[in-house]
């Protein structure tokens, strides 16, 4: 499961993808504390933005693994890394990787606790990427066999983001990646099938 984490004013980590709060107006995710997330309702049934110890109480109870992307926007690389680990100290999953378009964010990461793995995110594959990292998620319309090959061949896992058709993930395999991101969960299942 790869989940996106933000903090909020206050130092506490939540998962919600974007920036801006719908529901609350567009407000800024980061521009709120803790007491106002909570107050958020996300459907008519109440629910609430996740704070990231409620999403991992859970991940353990059902033994997931999860992919944390710290989502850093103007500068707030140290906020957001910082939340994350404070959760994480008292209820990290048994296994999980830790990802950021922001190298920054990474590196954070990796001078608190180096025995992180660690993934860089990217729209386009990299050149070449932090020695910290061990994976490099990218975007699927980038995928390039030379470089798939190349980036493989200096033992990096290479995943894929966002691949919700059976065919496409199929073709990425072949090229040489290890495993994609999906918001299909039965894209799983069909290609166990086929």
């Amino acid at each position: 499961m790869e989940l996106d984490i933000q903090a909020s004013r206050d130092g506490h980590a939540f998962v919600y993808h974007d920036y801006e709060v719908r529901e609350a107006g567009g407000q800024l995710l980061s521009s709120m504390d803790a007491a106002a997330l909570r107050a958020v309702k996300l459907d008519k049934q109440g629910i609430a933005i996740p704070a990231l110890e409620e999403v991992l109480d859970l991940a353990q109870r059902l033994k997931l693994g999860l992919v944390l992307e710290i989502k850093s926007r103007d500068g707030r690389e140290q906020d957001d890394a910082e939340a994350m680990l404070r959760a994480l100290e008292t209820n990290a999953p048994a296994e999980g990787v830790i990802a950021s378009f922001q190298p920054q964010a990474l590196e954070l990461v990796h001078q608190a606790q180096p025995s992180w793995p660690l993934a860089l995110n990217a729209m386009r594959l990299p050149a070449r990427a932090p020695e910290l990292v061990g994976n490099i998620h990218f975007d699927a319309r980038a995928a390039d066999r030379r470089m798939l090959r190349r980036l493989r061949a200096e033992g990096y896992g290479l995943y894929s983001f966002t691949v919700n058709d059976a065919a496409q993930a199929r073709e990425l395999f072949a090229m040489g990646v290890h495993g994609v991101f999906s918001d299909e969960p039965g894209l799983l299942q069909e290609l166990e099938q086929s």
